[in-house]
């Protein structure tokens, strides 16, 4: 079953006016981007294929737990975990 071209365009127009954040979402939003660097940062060295990353994973895994930790105890990463 096809859309025709006229609804699709209305479709987008919509989910756009829909994907509008607040402010507090923004806020939501760049607190999780924070609280998820570090895993990213980790995610990326221990990928490396050029150097023995496995002394290194005892490290990542107890700063990730203190990322947490401090993120569990901060208010404004309420929600998040």
């Amino acid at each position: 079953m096809s859309v025709p071209i006229q609804q699709r365009k209305s479709d987008k127009t919509t989910r756009k006016a829909n994907a509008t954040l607040s402010e507090d979402q923004w806020d939501r939003l760049s607190n999780l981007v924070n609280l998820l660097k570090p895993f990213e940062v980790t995610t990326a060295f221990i990928s490396g294929e050029e150097y023995v990353t496995a002394s290194a994973v005892p490290s990542f895994v107890h700063g990730l737990c203190d990322k947490i930790e401090f993120a569990d105890d901060d208010p404004d990463y309420n929600g998040l975990l």
